[in-house]
């Protein structure tokens, strides 16, 4: 069984204590959180240095950060800017606007 979830934080500290508080959940009930599977992405203007983000870690291991995360089909980007989802929203939309019109 496979299941999607996010953490959202106001602070780098407070993401760390969710995944510290998930990780424990998890532990609990017998369940794995897959590494290779779980990303990070910090919400900044364009302008913000890189080198300012903090590395999360899962118990031990350290978390990966991305600039881009697809999740229920949505792209968040670290910008914030969700252009980019709109635009997949709509090729989407028409792709199945023309597959009902047989065309």
């Amino acid at each position: 069984m496979a299941d999607d979830l996010v953490l959202l934080a106001l602070s780098p500290e407070a993401l760390q204590v969710n995944i510290d508080i998930l990780a424990k959940f998890c532990e609990l009930m017998g369940l794995k959180i897959n590494i290779n599977k779980t990303k990070v992405v910090t919400f900044q203007p364009d302008r913000a240095k890189k080198s300012n983000i903090m590395q999360f870690f899962l118990e031990s291991q350290p978390i990966k950060h991305t600039d881009k995360y697809c999740y229920l089909g949505i792209m968040f980007h670290s910008s914030g800017n969700f252009s980019v989802a709109n635009a997949e929203l709509r090729a989407k939309a028409l792709r199945a606007l023309y597959g009902l019109k047989g065309g």
